[in-house]
């Protein structure tokens, strides 16, 4: 069953500006996904849904060349008819609530847009007015370089973590690695990714193993980062 395309403003934030713009799209990627139309919205896809992918309904005709009406048909004949048009039932009402998402689409977008602020042409294609959003507010590789490096100044800074708070330290670390190494982004690599990581233990915790670590090894906390 189809359900309307839907905003929800605690779940997805506004486009505000640059600084929110991951969030923001990650958001758009995600409701787009569950509707099943980010592949024909998507910056990254030239994927269009097609206007008569369905084609016509079955006919008597289909199962057999000469019949003209379902009276025509030997029961055999009316069965692959009636599943024939069953399929075809389902992938036309399939068909008809994806261009149903993609016609609320215009909607969604536009709750999540402020229109004052951020006017944007609605006239173009859905895949056309996110290339614009992107182009003018995705931040670039150097000022994403910037921010996660600061990030990881703050979780290699700071006093001894609790116990308790262990847990959500750690995931910061990992969602850290996930958009930098992962991704490939210049001055984060895994190695040192991983170094850091254990010389933040040490720095932050009652362990002192890393240091041995270190001195083996050779390596310096936060090289890439010291180099910005």
């Amino acid at each position: 069953m189809y359900v309307e395309l839907q905003l929800e403003t605690a779940a997805a934030p506004m486009l505000l500006n640059r600084t929110n713009w991951d969030d923001w799209y990650a958001q758009i990627k995600s409701h787009c996904t569950e509707h099943r139309i980010w592949c024909y919205v998507s910056p990254d896809s030239d994927e269009i849904l097609p206007t008569d992918a369905h084609g016509p309904k079955p006919r008597p005709s289909d199962v057999n060349a000469t019949a003209t009406s379902y009276s025509d048909l030997t029961l055999g004949q009316r069965d692959r008819l009636e599943l024939l048009q069953s399929v075809w039932d389902y992938d036309y009402q399939d068909y008809k609530e994806l261009n149903r998402a993609l016609e609320d689409f215009w909607t969604f977008l536009r709750k999540a847009i402020p229109s004052k602020s951020h006017p944007i042409t609605f006239n173009t294609t859905h895949r056309e007015a996110l290339i614009e959003l992107r182009n003018r507010f995705k931040p670039s590789e150097a000022a994403l370089r910037h921010k996660h490096n600061n990030k990881l100044r703050q979780l290699q800074s700071g006093k001894r973590i609790k116990d308790s708070r262990i847990d959500a330290w750690l995931l910061q670390w990992e969602l850290l690695y996930n958009v930098t190494v992962l991704k490939e982004m210049s001055g984060f690599t895994d190695s040192q990714m991983a170094w850091d990581l254990l010389f933040a233990i040490e720095s932050r915790t009652d362990d002192s193993w890393p240091l041995k670590h270190k001195r083996e090894n050779g390596f310096k906390s936060s090289d890439h980062v010291s180099k910005k």
